[in-house]
C-alpha cells in the first residue's frame, strides 16, 4: 500500500518503503513473541548477508565487464584506492580525535573498535552508490 500510494502520488517509491518498513518495525517488534523476534532477527541478518554478497558478486562482474572494454591506467587506478584510504582514515579518525580534544566533556569518547567500523561502513556506501548508478537507464 505504501508503494502504490507513493506512485499515485508521483513521490519516491523506495523512500515510502523505506520509512513503512521503520515505522513497521518499530511498532510491529513489541508485538512478536520472544522466539519470533529470535527467528525474525536471525532470517533478516540472513538476508543482509545475501544482499550484500550479491551487491559485491554485481560489482565483479560488472567491473570484469569494464575491465574487457576500455582502456584505463593501473596507476591511476591503484593510486585513487590510496588517496581513497588515507582521505577515509583522516575523515574518521582524526576529526574524531580533534573532537574529542576540543570537547570539553569527556561524555562523549569512540573507541577505536568503533572508529574502525565507522571508517569500514564507508565503503558499503560506495558499493551501493556504483551499483544504483548502473541500473539507471542509459540515454542513448
Amino acid at each position: 500500500m505504501a508503494y502504490i500510494s507513493t506512485e499515485i502520488l508521483s513521490f519516491s517509491g523506495v523512500i515510502s518503503i523505506l520509512v513503512c518498513g521503520i515505522f513497521m518495525s518499530h511498532y510491529l517488534w513489541y508485538n512478536l513473541s520472544i522466539n519470533g523476534r529470535i527467528s525474525t532477527g536471525i532470517t533478516f541478518q540472513f538476508l543482509a548477508v545475501i544482499a550484500e554478497a550479491s551487491l559485491y558478486m554485481y560489482l565483479g562482474l560488472s567491473f570484469w565487464h569494464i575491465v574487457h572494454d576500455y582502456w584505463w591506467s593501473w596507476t591511476f587506478v591503484v593510486g585513487g584506492i590510496i588517496i581513497c584510504i588515507i582521505a577515509r582514515f583522516c575523515g574518521v579518525f582524526v576529526l574524531s580525535w580533534i573532537a574529542i580534544l576540543i570537547k570539553k566533556r569527556r561524555n562523549w569518547r569512540l573507541n577505536r573498535y568503533e572508529m574502525w567500523i565507522i571508517w569500514f561502513s564507508g565503503i558499503i556506501r560506495g558499493a551501493i552508490a556504483f551499483a544504483l548508478i548502473q541500473t539507471l537507464p542509459s540515454s542513448e
